[in-house]
């Protein structure tokens, strides 16, 4: 399974464009890989999807799924209205969890925010920002061997459950922000940066980017990506009008 890449839909993601949204089940509220799948997903939007486990996604044996620049938000409902809610990403039994350059903020997990356990799983987590303080960490794997195999570096995570785990500690930063300062309209879902927002240029400034990035030769707005980069999913484009109107009446726009 594949999504589509092309500007018009890049551009617009975070407020809408490739959507899972109001879906529940059992497992895999929005999303259910079946064993031995590959599944590629760039620029979707996931919200208010409901499930018992992997309210976002659910891998079942030897599957892959990478998300790149996309937005998970408001994904359960903290174990009411008929569904457990436990985790918003389920990795399990020998599968591939890719995910980069992804905005996940404010979902209502009973547990942790991805769980991977059974099997020697691989988790690869780059260039993403993580705000679920009413979840738990946000990296839950299970204990024992075989161990999985978890590479995850230039990320934010909110503190709030992550504080005294060294299991889930971060290697590039373990920072708490708030989100608010960040984005154009948090309340009403708005992820785009503002122009003033740290995060943007993150990459490059204050870690390197990943070569091992599966969309690397992209970003949010289909431009070509080079040394520097947001984190999360919009790629804002302040720089990108610095030339405009040859210095002159330069307005740069706000998104």
């Amino acid at each position: 399974i594949g999504f589509p890449e092309n500007s018009n839909c890049q551009t617009t993601t975070l407020n809408g464009c490739n959507f899972f949204v109001n879906n529940s089940a059992i497992t895999g509220g929005a999303f259910e890989a079946a064993t031995g799948t590959q599944s590629f997903f760039n620029s979707v939007n996931f919200n208010n999807n409901r499930a018992d486990e992997g309210a976002v996604a659910y891998l079942n044996g030897t599957s892959q799924l990478s998300l790149s620049s996309s937005v998970m938000y408001n994904n359960g409902d903290s174990g009411n209205n008929g569904f457990t809610d436990k985790y918003s990403l389920v990795s399990l039994d020998n599968s591939v969890l890719n995910i980069e350059h992804t905005t996940a903020i404010k979902n209502n997990n009973t547990d942790s925010f991805i769980y991977v356990s059974n099997g020697v799983n691989i988790l690869n987590s780059y260039n993403n920002y993580f705000y679920n303080p009413l979840s738990g960490p946000w990296l839950e794997t299970a204990s024992g061997p075989p161990q999985t195999v978890v590479e995850h570096a230039c990320q934010i995570v909110d503190e709030t459950n992550n504080n005294n785990d060294s299991t889930n500690e971060l290697v590039t930063t373990n920072a708490f922000f708030n989100d608010t300062q960040y984005f154009v309209d948090e309340a009403n879902h708005d992820y785009h940066l503002k122009n003033t927002a740290v995060l943007i240029d993150y990459v490059g400034n204050n870690c390197t980017t990943n070569p091992n990035l599966f969309n690397n030769n992209k970003d949010m707005d289909n431009q070509p990506r080079t040394d520097y980069a947001e984190l999360g999913a919009d790629e804002n484009l302040f720089n990108d009008f610095i030339f405009a109107n040859g210095f002159e009446n330069l307005n740069v726009p706000s998104r």
